[in-house]
């Protein structure tokens, strides 16, 4: 080769550098992220970062969705003190301290400081002992810099005209149930969850000087997905009917790569994916991922899609979240710097 050759390769390669930093923003101010002088993939954040806060409703049963002729007071299991809400992640991990509402203040609280992102809130109904009575779990998308609203229903409201409130209640494996009766009328209710018949009979209340009259019970935790159908007696006379409807939201274990090209790819494990994909998505960083090789209850295959970016790497099925697991997409430069 030539000197004049070797000079031309050096002034093409000094161009292509230079285009490197100031098109793409390798280095320098051109562009928005360093050069990663250790080879690692650098994380772009995701719209989603920051904290949020959320605003909880504690609705217990016979508090609203009555006739207006019948009564319309709280029925709150005896001995309940305060109820604790617990933030965490959807793995179980406490994001903020928990908080104890205080039975007889105010209806709602606001939690502050959140991070932004899908979370598990687990509401108790404390005794003075810290015994629970009445244990409910929700899941909720916390946004940043937004005040998200959600509303505990703790149990079920069974009206005089054998109405249910609410008409189907969201439940997850394990919950405790608390059932009122808000009428004048003995009622039982009956439902089957495993195949097993479940039987529930709750006293009539005294209208004049009412007694508590509820019932407490607990989903095992082995419980399927899927609506259970509620139907409510006085003696062998059906009166109305409603539902529970057990979800479980999915929930990502892994990843794997945990980083990698638009194209590439992935495979995801965890649970409640569902057997089939259906309408059910991926996304990534927000951007939804459109070629899939297979999608089971516990494990799916997908490629990284076009436009995507680094952060949270998210399952929606049936409209439920899932938790964020981070991927961190790569460019081809360094993919090309790693293999040099």
């Amino acid at each position: 080769m030539s000197r004049y050759s070797v000079n031309y390769l050096m002034i093409f390669m000094f161009i292509s550098i230079l285009i490197c930093f100031y098109v793409t923003g390798c280095g320098g101010d051109g562009g928005a992220t360093a050069v990663n002088t250790n080879l690692n993939p650098v994380s772009t954040p995701s719209p989603s970062d920051g904290t949020g806060s959320l605003e909880i409703f504690i609705d217990w049963p016979g508090l609203t969705g009555l006739e207006s002729s019948e009564l319309t007071a709280q029925i709150i299991p005896t001995g309940v003190t305060k109820v604790r809400v617990y933030v965490q992640t959807t793995n179980g991990f406490n994001i903020v301290p928990y908080v104890d509402i205080p039975m007889g203040t105010a209806n709602s609280t606001v939690i502050n400081n959140i991070t932004a992102g899908q979370v598990m809130i687990s509401f108790q109904a404390l005794d003075g002992s810290d015994n629970i009575l009445s244990h409910r779990v929700a899941y909720k998308t916390i946004l940043a810099n937004q005040i998200i609203a959600t509303t505990a229903h703790l149990g079920v409201t069974i009206s005089k005209a054998g109405k249910f409130f609410p008409v189907n209640l969201e439940v997850n494996p394990g919950d405790k149930i608390y059932w009122g009766n808000n009428s004048s009328i003995t009622y039982t209710v009956k439902f089957t969850v495993n195949d097993s018949p479940v039987s529930i009979t709750m006293p009539a209340m005294n209208l004049n000087n009412p007694p508590l009259s509820y019932a407490l019970y607990t989903l095992p935790s082995d419980v399927s997905k899927g609506v259970i159908n509620v139907e409510l007696y006085n003696g062998n006379t059906l009166k109305g009917s409603g539902s529970i409807t057990v979800i479980s939201p999915p929930v990502i274990n892994t990843i794997t790569p945990s980083s990698g090209l638009p194209g590439a790819t992935v495979t995801i494990s965890g649970s409640n994916f569902d057997s089939s994909r259906g309408s059910n998505t991926v996304t990534f960083n927000g951007v939804a991922a459109t070629s899939y090789s297979s999608w089971s209850d516990s494990e799916i295959v997908c490629e990284v899609p076009s436009g995507a970016g680094s952060g949270n790497v998210v399952v929606t099925v049936d409209g439920k979240n899932s938790n964020g697991v981070n991927f961190d997409l790569l460019s081809v430069i360094y993919t090309l710097l790693q293999t040099s």
